[in-house]
């Protein structure tokens, strides 16, 4: 009898320090946990330090189809003779065709640029010949993402436009933006800088159209760049203008070529033309 009180009396110990130690475990958990919404607190209290979150995602998942971003009236001012074709020799209207029995022409429509990642660039050009000599047009759109944790995907698109600036000489933190804007006048008939010295600038002493030069109003930043180049049986002038709108960077270059020798296209209509399809493609963007 004895040995079966001393087995009593020590169970009955071994009982009381279980309920003791659920006791205070209790009273731990109480100390620990986040008030009455049953959620564990996210250590900011405790003195723990939290990680820090990933950088931000760009505001743009997709891109537009780029043969289809320029509006076809857009387009025939920018491309002299692509705005119809004409109908067949017999006269007969063909699909497609206006009052006139003109059809569509395949210029207006566009080439894509081959891109090996349609997710993340896509890109298109137009090209005609005319009296007014030869016109090219291209845009190109860029989806950037950034693959660091620290650095968000607008921040990652601005280092891109960099390197474009870059490549094109301009510098943004020591631009200066004209006091006048270039406006696309009557010269796209090829009338502009006769002079072979004046190849690669504007060849034009109005500061509004120097380059490369930054753009205002033109998505999160812009610039503008113009090269132009002479030779004995031909001239051209490309101008080039490259803005950035939050995590997608967008170019545009417009061109003309001429057969005249040592007569570069004029500065002022490509440059005015060349900023209107930025600033439609920015709007577009922003809808």
């Amino acid at each position: 009898m004895p040995n079966v009180q001393r087995r009593s009396g020590r169970l009955g110990g071994a009982v009381a320090a279980a309920a003791a130690f659920s006791t205070l475990a209790l009273a731990l958990a109480g100390c620990t946990g986040s008030g009455g919404n049953g959620l564990v607190d996210d250590g900011e209290d405790s003195g723990t330090a939290s990680s820090p979150s990933a950088a931000s995602s760009g505001k743009y998942r997709t891109l537009p189809e780029a043969c289809a971003s320029v509006d076809s009236g857009q387009l025939s001012d920018l491309l002299p003779g692509a705005e119809s074709a004409d109908a067949a020799d017999d006269g007969n209207a063909s699909p497609g065709a206006d009052a006139e029995g003109k059809a569509p022409s395949e210029a207006l429509a566009g080439k894509p640029i081959l891109t090996y990642d349609s997710q993340r660039r896509a890109g298109c050009e137009w090209q005609t010949e005319s009296a007014q000599g030869q016109h090219q047009l291209k845009v190109r759109f860029e989806r950037v993402v950034s693959y660091n944790d620290n650095l968000s995907d607008d921040d990652r698109a601005a280092e891109v436009f960099l390197s474009r600036a870059e490549k094109h000489g301009f510098d943004p933190a020591s631009s200066t933006v004209p006091t006048e804007e270039p406006t696309a006048g009557d010269d796209a008939s090829g009338s502009g800088d006769p002079s072979p010295s004046e190849s690669g600038s504007t060849g034009s002493a109005d500061p509004s159209l120097a380059a490369p030069r930054a753009l205002e109003d033109l998505g999160d930043e812009a610039f503008l760049d113009d090269d132009a180049s002479a030779a004995d049986t031909s001239a051209r002038r490309d101008v080039t203008v490259v803005f950035r709108t939050s995590n997608v960077v967008v170019t545009v270059e417009y061109g003309q070529s001429l057969t005249t020798p040592n007569r570069i296209p004029a500065p002022a209509d490509l440059q005015g033309k060349a900023e209107d399809v930025a600033e439609q493609l920015a709007e577009d963007l922003t809808e």
